[in-house]
């Protein structure tokens, strides 16, 4: 009897395919390692990305501000995502999937999955841990992009194992009190909020004081004096007189500040103020 040998079947993983979204990028989630690698293309990207381990999502980077030229970011999941014309962002689906690409309010199979793992329980998503971890507020402003002061929400998830430096906020130990965020009233700001029509003004008072539409900031630093942000004739002071030591001509009517200085800081009180909040 002649013994037929039956051919081994080779196993091979599920093919996977890419879900590629144009003008969007995929924020975070970089591999520890092999993080990006040039390409030419979103197609040459997501080949990259099958071959690269860990690798279920990416953003495929080709614009002027791109230094390195045009680059893929390899990306273990795919949570948050925001509009970036010169990007295309991809995830990994397997093969004749119809689910679309992730955004803010859908979840990939890989970010779930990557929730579970640190969680320890299956099923969790990441609005459920969103719920439970609390998130942050991100306002962000990026060169080459349509990006000014852009508004976005960052949920937090468990902890998870990763071989990147940590940076530990913990809430176990107080140390200073945080009174509040802002910035410099200067003077070449104040200039220019000046010439500005009134509808462009609000929109500048809204986008720094407001906290629902803005940074809400509720602290100004005021130089006394000039300053590096001071327009010609650039150095100034309110008691130009040398050797006026006793400061015996000093403006108290603060005449060159009240050009544009204290216009503009009485708007931004007058904002702040109409929000409950203090400046």
């Amino acid at each position: 009897l002649q013994q037929q040998q039956q051919p081994q079947q080779s196993q091979q993983s599920p093919q996977r395919q890419c879900k590629l979204s144009h003008g969007v990028d995929c924020i975070g989630h970089n591999l520890p390692s092999h993080s990006r690698q040039p390409a030419h293309s979103a197609d040459e990207c997501c080949k990259l990305c099958k071959s690269t381990p860990g690798c279920a999502a990416f953003t495929f980077a080709n614009g002027p501000q791109q230094i390195l030229g045009a680059m893929c970011y390899f990306k273990s999941a795919c949570v948050r995502t925001k509009p970036n014309s010169v990007c295309t962002s991809g995830q990994l689906c397997p093969a004749g999937s119809s689910g679309n690409f992730a955004d803010a309010n859908a979840q990939p199979a890989a970010a779930v999955a990557a929730t579970q793992n640190a969680l320890g329980t299956p099923g969790l998503t990441v609005e459920q841990v969103a719920g439970s971890l609390g998130g942050a507020t991100l306002f962000q402003t990026t060169k080459g992009t349509n990006e000014r002061l852009a508004k976005s929400h960052l949920h937090f998830v468990a902890d998870f194992a990763a071989d990147v430096p940590v940076v530990d906020v913990s809430n176990l130990a107080t140390d200073q009190e945080i009174i509040g965020f802002g910035g410099a009233f200067t003077e070449a700001s104040a200039v220019v909020f000046k010439g500005l029509s009134p509808a462009l003004q609000f929109q500048v008072l809204e986008r720094y004081f407001d906290p629902d539409k803005g940074l809400g900031y509720t602290i100004g630093r005021i130089p006394i004096n000039s300053n590096d942000f001071s327009p010609a004739p650039g150095s100034w002071s309110e008691d130009d007189t040398p050797d006026d030591y006793s400061l015996a001509n000093f403006d108290m009517g603060l005449a060159h500040d009240n050009r544009a200085m204290i216009p503009f800081i009485r708007a931004a009180v007058a904002k702040v103020v109409s929000n409950g909040r203090q400046l």
